[in-house]
């Protein structure tokens, strides 16, 4: 989305789950994969603890620069990898991170258990307001909308974010402008020449469609990236028959336990 990175400042915290939000806030880590907590012992969590600690992000901050890596991150490993922490490492590396470092962290037990303590610390008093995962806000403002449900891959967070910019004065960026009417400001539109979006007629043509802002990517194929699937082997959605398990659906909305603001 070009020019939200100078104008959007990523403040992530991987807190952990907790099984009783209405009754209590601790922090209370599964011990085993579920539907709504994929992510046993917290230990995804943990890794990226480790992970924001040794990044350079100063009170889970990070620069813009180190933010683009950050987001990057945390799409492979939350979204396409489904919090395996087997997947962690390689997530880490694609998105410029020193898997040294992190690995310095997260393989000492003493490191990473002093790391968790402070984040768990440092959050107590936010983790009182949280009602679900993930819990998101813009500029104070929730938009977790009971916590994203069916719609977490297609919330409108660009929308959010641009709604903040005009209300803060802050110059638009270009990815909150759409592109012109023009045949020649839409790439799918390429040959064309006039207005394509809409025609002089006032007809949209097809090619004008969803080429500023790419749908994200569907989680894998394999069993192992749909958390629902957790104990079968090969592909399951679909599978090599081209059946779509059950397992596959809607497992889009979980992450680990972690609020963003």
């Amino acid at each position: 989305m070009p020019g939200m990175n100078d104008v959007v400042q990523f403040t992530f915290y991987p807190v952990g789950g907790f099984t009783n939000p209405g009754i209590n806030k601790s922090v209370n880590c599964p011990t085993s994969v579920s539907q709504d907590l994929p992510d046993p012992h917290c230990e995804g969590d943990k890794y990226e603890t480790c992970l924001m600690k040794v990044s350079g992000c100063v009170d889970n901050t990070c620069p813009p620069a180190k933010q683009l890596g950050l987001s990057k991150f945390l799409d492979c490993f939350e979204a396409d990898d489904g919090s395996q922490i087997s997947k962690a490492g390689s997530c880490a590396k694609a998105a410029g991170f020193s898997i040294d470092a992190v690995d310095s962290c997260y393989n000492n037990v003493a490191n990473k258990e002093a790391a968790w303590k402070s984040l768990q610390e440092r959050t107590k008093a936010k983790r009182s307001t949280l009602n679900c995962f993930p819990w998101v806000e813009v500029d104070g403002k929730v938009l977790t909308d009971n916590c994203f449900g069916p719609v977490a891959r297609t919330w409108d967070l660009l929308k959010a974010l641009c709604d903040g910019c005009k209300a803060a004065g802050i110059k638009l960026p270009a990815a909150c402008t759409p592109p012109g009417k023009t045949c020649a400001s839409h790439p799918k539109c390429e040959g064309l020449d006039g207005d394509c979006c809409p025609t002089a007629a006032g007809v949209t043509l097809a090619c004008c469609n969803d080429d500023s802002m790419p749908p994200p990517p569907p989680p894998g194929k394999t069993c192992a990236s749909h958390p629902k699937c957790t104990g079968l082997a090969g592909d399951c959605c679909p599978t090599a028959a081209g059946v779509t398990l059950a397992c596959c659906k809607d497992d889009a909305n979980r992450s680990n336990g972690s609020f963003v603001v």
